[in-house]
């Protein structure tokens, strides 16, 4: 029976309106800014057991993540600027100044002042040094790369907002959804398509 099922996910729901903007714009968006959160989580995840790494890291996706970096197709650091001062804006405007990763990736700059000088100064447009990189974990911990530092800042943000929704959403909603669906199967079989399933996280990577 489905219960009180339907009450469990509206309560859910609830609560994660709470943070559905921080979820939304606590963002890591483009190749450059990506590339830089890949390889800081690489540093940090490369170095613990394969089943308490992140999914991305394990050892079945880790030449997925490996191919990624090394990817010498062409990246425009006009377009990631643009991109980046973009999502900074909407963050500032819709989060605040006071919201952690608005203090951590603006650091008292405007959102164009912060996407010019992180641009501007990253070399991980450049295939060679993110291989030169991907080396290993000493090699990335040395390097002072802006999007880099930028990276090991907003990842622990990042974290803990992927945890909240994995431990406060998807863990509640995943029975009373899984009940649902097998009345709804019972009901209407394959005449109907499967239920969506609606997930909240950053624009990027989280």
């Amino acid at each position: 029976m489905v219960g009180d099922a339907f009450e469990t996910i509206e309560k859910s729901r609830k609560s994660l309106a709470t943070q559905a903007n921080r979820l939304g714009y606590s963002a890591v968006p483009g190749s450059m800014a990506g590339h830089g959160l890949t390889l800081a989580r690489y540093a940090t995840e490369s170095g613990k057991p394969n089943n308490e790494r992140l999914a991305e890291y394990t050892d079945s996706r880790m030449d997925g993540t490996k191919k990624r970096i090394l990817s010498k197709a062409p990246i425009y650091p006009a377009m990631e600027e643009a991109q980046l001062a973009a999502v900074f804006r909407d963050a500032k405007e819709i989060l605040g100044d006071s919201d952690p990763y608005v203090k951590a990736v603006l650091n008292g700059r405007t959102p164009a002042e912060a996407a010019h000088d992180l641009i501007s100064r990253s070399k991980l447009n450049d295939p060679a040094y993110r291989t030169q990189l991907f080396e290993g974990k000493a090699a990335i911990d040395a390097s002072q790369d802006p999007l880099l530092e930028l990276a090991r800042k907003v990842d622990p943000i990042l974290r803990e907002l992927t945890k909240w929704r994995e431990t406060q959403i998807d863990a509640i909603e995943r029975d009373p959804a899984n009940r649902i669906s097998k009345v709804r199967f019972s009901i209407y079989g394959r005449t109907v398509p499967p239920m969506p399933t609606l997930r909240f996280g950053s624009r990027r990577e989280s």
